[in-house]
């Protein structure tokens, strides 16, 4: 009895976070189909040191859950990092959207996107069917021209759905 017991408990240890792991890949999945995009759109490679990425993953919450895994993602995927001080975690209450932006210093362009809602309610195999840029409902390429957006910050918050994010 003592050695069913035994057996159960383990058996429990190592299903139940197998679970717990499954979900949590959306996070992860979202971090690295942001990266995908913001590299695509944005024309670089891994690593680049002229590429720089914001993003409030880990503050915002999804279905009940923090979003640390997409700072995995995206930073297993671009080769960005705190640590090299090209990717930042912007404070903001848990409760507002997950969102991405890439900067690329050499050209000039930035790109902003949000998570599509739909997306974040499919099955890991629905997920894995779609191309790395449906998962996001907004998508926003733009020039970031410092002085530009100064001088004229209403057309920034047009750009972005006039959302200040």
């Amino acid at each position: 009895m003592r050695r069913i017991s035994t057996l159960l408990l383990i058996a429990c240890c190592l299903i139940i976070p197998a679970y717990a792991f499954a979900d949590d890949d959306l996070a992860y999945d979202l971090g690295s189909r942001a990266a995908e995009v913001g590299m695509d759109l944005l024309k670089f490679e891994a690593g680049d040191g002229n590429v720089l990425a914001l993003t409030n993953a880990g503050h915002a919450v999804i279905k009940g859950k923090t979003t640390e895994r997409a700072l995995t993602g995206l930073s297993e995927k671009t080769g960005l990092s705190n640590g090299d001080n090209n990717l930042f975690q912007v404070n903001r209450p848990s409760w507002k959207p997950l969102w991405f932006y890439f900067y690329n210093k050499d050209s000039g362009m930035a790109a902003y996107m949000e998570p599509d809602p739909e997306f974040l309610s499919m099955s890991i195999d629905q997920r894995e069917s779609l191309p790395a840029d449906k998962a996001f409902s907004q998508v926003s390429l733009i020039v970031a021209d410092l002085d530009s957006m100064l001088a004229n910050p209403n057309d920034g918050n047009t750009t972005f759905n006039r959302k200040k994010f």
